[in-house]
């Protein structure tokens, strides 16, 4: 990671903070990049009933992972990097809550899709103090005593979304397809005359890219393992997509053993 150097004496920059806080970011994206690819991934964000129930549900702390680039936008004074690609983290440390409406139609239900996608923009405007030159004591409220609020926070969050599907008889209803930019989390059923929603009324997409699993639940080399003394199923797990097989039996000239 680059670390920038200050010496006793020279003037500060602003710089000096904006640099810091870039490569901070660039070091965490490619860590990410290192251990996560450069797929869209989330973690976290749970979603459970509110407590008494309600026709709201909430969506608890959580991150995603988009590539994106460095900076679309000027960081400050630092110009726009749109040219080197970027894993980036929106992080959301504190729950979302999100309603839903019931079919006003008897016998009917409605899907509704949670989509989630990286959110990153300037926001916090404060009017900040400058130096006056011609009066230090007194400072400029402002650039140039203009008065004009600045933004003072890039924030990378999750955003997420309620789409609503359209009503059809209960068991016809499917839900909509996520928007361009976005991916499909959840899908939330609710029939005609619901009052309050459960956790029956939630359905993990089997397509949402969420950490299957994590470091200390994983035996060296192993990611998942079952053994069968005669027969038996299994079913490869999501976000899986290789699988190692041994098979050991034994027939009238001995016992044999297969890998594959």
């Amino acid at each position: 990671m680059d670390r920038n150097i200050v010496y006793p004496g020279a003037i500060p920059q602003d710089t000096d903070i904006l640099d810091i806080n870039r490569n901070v970011m660039i070091a965490l994206g490619y860590l990410a990049q290192a251990t996560l690819g450069t797929n869209t991934v989330v973690d976290g964000l749970a979603i459970g009933p509110t407590a008494p129930p309600s026709m709201s549900l909430v969506v608890g702390p959580g991150v995603i992972t988009a590539l994106t680039v460095i900076d679309a936008n000027a960081y400050g004074s630092l110009p726009a990097d749109t040219t080197d690609p970027l894993l980036k983290m929106g992080i959301n440390t504190t729950p979302t809550t999100l309603s839903f409406t019931a079919p006003t139609t008897a016998g009917q239900s409605i899907d509704y899709l949670i989509e989630a996608s990286f959110l990153e923009e300037d926001t916090d405007p404060v009017v900040l103090p400058y130096y006056n030159a011609a009066n230090p004591a007194v400072p400029f409220s402002g650039p140039g005593n203009n008065g004009a609020a600045q933004n003072t926070v890039r924030i990378e969050r999750v955003a997420l979304a309620v789409k609503p599907g359209v009503p059809a008889a209960s068991g016809s209803q499917t839900p909509p397809a996520a928007d361009p930019g976005w991916i499909g989390l959840y899908v939330v059923t609710v029939p005609y005359g619901a009052t309050s929603l459960t956790q029956s009324a939630v359905t993990t997409l089997p397509t949402a890219p969420f950490i299957p699993y994590k470091l200390p639940s994983l035996a060296p080399g192993v990611s998942n393992l079952q053994a069968f003394a005669q027969s038996g199923t299994f079913v490869v797990p999501a976000g899986v997509n290789r699988v190692r097989v041994r098979l050991w039996g034994g027939d009238d000239e001995g016992a044999g053993l297969g890998e594959g």
